[in-house]
């Protein structure tokens, strides 16, 4: 059984695997990171209740400064896009595995230090509440001097 393809069923064929493949990427990258962080700290922490006007604060202030139109962000897109991001950042291949862990742990430390969310855990109940970015001191430990 002879298998033949003539110059139009190829190139029909080849059109339509890069309009797949540019669809594919366009939905990546219409993905928002404001949704992954929403869905990373789900995973992490579990179901906690936040306004969305103080969800929204914390991602524009935790993404401000890393730079998430390269790789990093790409990788991060892809990953909550497929809910692979749990598999990838406990046993992701070197390199991607990394970015993901260091990612959520930058992540995690930044929501646990600027909200109240240990709190209206240990209460069982509550709102979380974004303080900002610029929380004066979050060490449990730290004594401070009277101000005289």
């Amino acid at each position: 059984m002879a298998l033949t393809v003539n110059r139009r069923q190829l190139t029909g064929g080849l059109l339509g695997l890069i309009a797949i493949s540019a669809a594919g990427v366009g939905c990546v990258m219409s993905y928002e990171i404001a949704d992954y962080i929403w869905q990373a700290l789900f995973r992490m922490l579990g179901d906690f209740d936040m306004a969305e006007a103080d969800m929204a604060a914390f991602s524009d202030d935790f993404t401000r400064p890393i730079d998430l139109e390269g790789w990093t962000g790409w990788m991060l897109r892809a990953g909550g896009l497929s809910h692979m991001d749990g598999y990838l950042t406990a046993t992701g291949p070197p390199g991607v595995h990394e970015r993901f862990e260091g990612f959520d742990r930058s992540l995690l430390g930044a929501f646990i230090l600027s909200t109240n969310f240990l709190d209206v855990y240990e209460q069982g109940r509550g709102t979380v509440v974004y303080y900002g970015p610029n929380v004066p001191c979050s060490n449990p430990f730290s004594k401070f001097d009277p101000v005289s």
